[in-house]
């Protein structure tokens, strides 16, 4: 595994993972670290990039091959660790499986809130679009194991 550099004045001494046979090609361009936290650079007016027409090149799709319809997810959530082995070709929906809990979570649990209609902590999980309630509980504890028992049966991640 190697690093590139994708430092910015603002942003010093940060580097992207990539993997030992990525390194030499990824590493004839100069990156940088974009708002949202990833490795990309910008397209020059007529460079062709492997099938991407947008003006922003993501390095973990480039590495990962992504169909422009579909995402890459990054499997540990760390958006600089672009190796092959992190990164793999996900829809919408398995996208924000693996995405972290929410920032007004106060369950400390993805998928664990309180229902103050009930007065219960509420278990539920999202496939598809779709909601699926996994029960409602007294027990915060109880409601964690749901969820858990939910994510092996729906998302076998």
């Amino acid at each position: 595994m190697k690093k590139i550099d994708i430092s910015t004045k603002k942003h010093p001494n940060v580097f992207a993972l990539v993997d030992d046979e990525d390194f030499e090609y990824l590493n004839q361009w100069k990156w940088n670290l974009s708002t949202s936290g990833y490795a990309r650079r910008l397209r020059r007016v007529g460079e062709k990039v492997k099938g991407h027409k947008n003006k922003t090149i993501w390095m973990h799709r480039i590495i990962n091959n992504t169909p422009e319809n579909l995402i890459t997810d990054h499997r540990n959530q760390n958006k600089l660790g672009n190796t092959r082995k992190n990164l793999r070709t996900a829809d919408k929906s398995l996208n924000s499986i693996n995405r972290g809990k929410l920032s007004n979570n106060v369950s400390g649990y993805k998928g664990v809130y309180f229902d103050s209609w009930t007065s219960k902590w509420r278990a539920e999980i999202k496939i598809h679009y779709k909601k699926i309630s996994l029960g409602r509980f007294i027990k915060i504890e109880d409601a964690i194991i749901a969820r858990k028992k939910g994510e092996e049966k729906y998302h076998a991640i």
